[in-house]
């Protein structure tokens, strides 16, 4: 009675296949109409067995125990009322026992009780599922239960002229024999059609299959129609003495490894019929009274458990098909993802391999709007994804809302009894959304949007396809991320590169307008103060024209380190331009790898220009030609630049620095504290001039 009680409380196919709905929700014409079914179902059943059963023999086939023990693990121990009503019907109606009608309800409520307990025991171990062999031992072990305690209320309240024992075996037979032939039939084949019609839910999808499932039928009816041959030889009248009923195994075991759990369910009962025809028009021959029953027990006890091997078989081979199907698409995806930048190509042949590696309507991502916090949907596949491409939902708003807000994947089973769906894209796509499965893009804890799979199916989507999405989510958010940064460094180089060109431009010209406009000034003097100034406003020109040369160098580098030997060669040239006429100066830069910074480019550009400006100056005094060399060394982390004329060298005034001009001057300061290096004067064949500064730049 306790287990009885326990079982009230258990979870029916009825209850597991609509898990998550409200008994409130549950119409009680359904029920009626349920209950009427199985009253029709048993009598048309009780009937034919009614004619096919022989006097005088002990004939197995009994419908009342499998069809009132798949009724209540089906739909649940409310239905035990319906099973009392059919007892009756049976025994008041179809096959009157001569009962009074108080002993005939306690028979009724007493082998009710008995199947009530081992519906309880079936569903509280879920074992009506056939998924192992162990489910097929408590299936088995239930109905043991529920035949003995049927067994025992027939031979107490009914009398037997033959012993108690024999007698109860005898009843206890007929009763598992139609339980473990019957029932599976009905809870595999016609339970779950009754539920999808009666709460209009759409069947699980199936694996496809090369053919229709009706197809598949009709093939298995034909290959156990075909073996009618084989049994009339097994058990007609070819034979007087034993029968051949093992031959019955022949076909059971052919369409059980073809067809699997759903095979043996039909042919099981299927070849019990013919058997009991075959009892009906030719007798049992010399066989002993109970051993068709224990044939038939043997037979479908054979089917169960061959048919739960072979589909456990199957279920686990589709299980691994779809596992390499998800790792190849998991590979593919990752290649994609890193073998391009190009976010929005990749983004749809991801999608589109997981809407066809999970059979779904469409797959969609959503990316936060960093501005606004909205989602935008980035890529979508399916139809019209045109219509959805491109959306905008609200924070929080929708599956894809709920996600972003909590941060952890969301599988709903029904979206259309989901509150939290956004029921504006079924109306725009014309799509009806009942499944859908949102996984999370994080990137260093933060979710930046997220990657949906949505269907028209309900219950679509498991733990199967999240541990599918989850990996493939985190890995397309590392390359949303990374496709994003490249993108704003992309837009932030050409932004820099659009202000260095502007920059270099407005200075390049600010320079050609001061060097225009000391030339304008030159040009405008009086003769006297022109001769005065010409020299001043000269060696100003030069500097500037130093500067603008030494900036062209570093706008053409993008202000990146530049060779000091470069340098040199442009700003010697560039102040040789101002040579007097019939004047000549031939320059040699000894090339280098050393390469300055920018910011010493400029300070270097004016040494260089003092210096040759002053080979022009003093050089040529009393000839047509010079000669300038420079050397460029790295010596310990240090630049050395040499820079040496031909000339008659400096004067001792000059070397012992008591006597020097302005440009002098403006040498040691820009070597000393710009530079922050160090600088001496020698004469070798001619003036020579060695500066030393620490170099910024490396080598290259």
């Amino acid at each position: 009675m306790d287990l009885l009680l326990r079982g009230l409380a258990m979870d029916s196919i009825y209850d597991v296949i609509n898990k998550g709905s409200s008994r409130r929700g549950r119409h009680l014409a359904n029920d009626v109409a349920v209950g009427l079914a199985y009253l029709a179902t048993l009598a048309a059943l009780e009937e034919t067995v009614f004619f096919l059963a022989q006097p005088g023999t002990h004939m197995p086939w009994f419908a009342l125990p499998g069809l009132s023990l798949a009724l209540l693990i089906g739909f649940g121990l409310r239905f035990l009322p319906a099973v009392v009503l059919g007892g009756l019907l049976v025994g008041l109606v179809i096959r009157p026992l001569p009962l009074p009608f108080l002993r005939l309800l306690a028979l009724t409520l007493l082998t009710a009780a008995g199947y009530g307990v081992g519906a309880a025991m079936t569903t509280r171990f879920r074992c009506w599922r056939m998924e192992r062999v162990r489910h097929v031992a408590c299936f088995f072990f239930a109905m043991l239960v529920a035949a003995l305690i049927s067994g025992l209320a027939v031979v107490w309240l009914i009398p037997h002229s033959e012993p108690c024992l024999v007698a109860a075996t005898r009843e206890g037979l007929r009763e598992i024999f139609s339980m473990i032939c019957l029932t599976p039939f009905f809870i595999i084949h016609v339970v779950p059609g009754i539920i999808r019609l009666s709460k209009r839910k759409p069947s699980p999808v199936a694996p496809r299959e090369k053919r229709s499932p009706l197809q598949l039928r009709l093939l298995m009816l034909g290959e156990i129609g075909g073996s009618a041959i084989l049994l009339w030889i097994a058990l007609g009248p070819l034979y007087s003495g034993h029968r051949l009923y093992f031959l019955c195994f022949v076909p059971l075991i052919e369409v059980t490894f073809r067809y699997g759990l759903h095979g043996a369910t039909i042919a099981t009962p299927t070849i019990a019929a013919a058997v009991v025809l075959s009892a009906r028009l030719y007798g049992t021959g010399t066989e002993p009274p109970l051993a068709l029953s224990l044939f038939i027990l043997s037979l479908s006890l054979t089917g169960l458990l061959i048919g739960t091997l072979v589909t456990a078989r199957v279920r686990v081979e589709a299980s691994l098909q779809r596992r390499t199907r998800e790792l190849a698409l998991l590979n593919r995806a990752v290649q994609a993802l890193v073998s391009t930048l190009d976010l929005d190509q990749v983004l749809s042949i991801v999608l589109e391999e997981v809407r066809q590696v999970l059979g779904v309507v469409s797959t969609s991502v959503w990316l936060v709007d960093p501005q606004t916090g909205e989602l935008v949907c980035r890529q979508v596949t399916g139809p019209r994804s045109h219509v959805v491409h491109g959306l905008r939902l609200a924070p929080g708003e929708g599956f894809a809302g709920w996600v972003v807000r909590h941060g952890r994947s969301l599988i709903v089973a029904d979206a259309q009894t989901d509150p939290r769906h956004f029921r504006d894209v079924d109306q725009w796509t014309g799509l009806v959304i009942r499944s859908a499965i949102t996984v999370p893009l994080e990137v260093r804890g933060q979710v930046i949007g997220v990657l949906q799979a949505v269907d028209r199916e309900a219950g679509r989507f498991g733990p199967v396809d999240l541990a599918l999405l989850e990996p493939l989510a985190a890995t397309a958010a590392v390359a949303i991320e990374t496709a994003r940064l490249y993108e704003q460094a992309r837009e932030d180089a050409d932004t820099k590169a659009l202000l260095l060109r502007e920059v270099n431009h407005r200075v390049k010209n600010i320079l050609s307008t001061i060097v225009g406009l000391l030339y304008a000034e030159l040009r405008y003097m009086d003769a006297e103060v022109q001769k005065a100034c010409r020299s001043l406003l000269s060696g100003l020109v030069a500097r500037v024209q130093g500067l603008s040369t030494a900036h062209t160098l570093l706008s053409t580098s993008e202000w990146r380190p530049i060779l000091l030997s470069d340098l040199a060669t442009h700003v010697i040239r560039s102040t040789l331009q101002a040579l007097p006429r019939g004047k000549n100066v031939l320059f040699e830069v000894t090339p280098s790898p050393v390469r300055i910074a920018p910011e010493q480019a400029h300070h270097l550009a004016l040494v260089l220009n003092e210096l040759a400006t002053n080979v022009v100056k003093h050089a040529l005094r009393g000839r047509d030609t010079a000669t300038i060399k420079v050397g460029i060394q790295s010596d310990g982390g240090e630049v050395v630049l040499q820079f040496r004329d031909d000339g008659p060298g400096y004067s001792d005034e000059v070397l012992r620095m008591n006597r020097h001009g302005v440009g002098f001057d403006l040498v040691r300061n820009l070597i000393e504290r710009n530079l922050r290096g160090e600088w001496k004067l020698y004469n070798d064949n001619g003036a020579v001039v060695e500066i030393r500064f620490k170099a910024v730049a490396e080598e290259r």
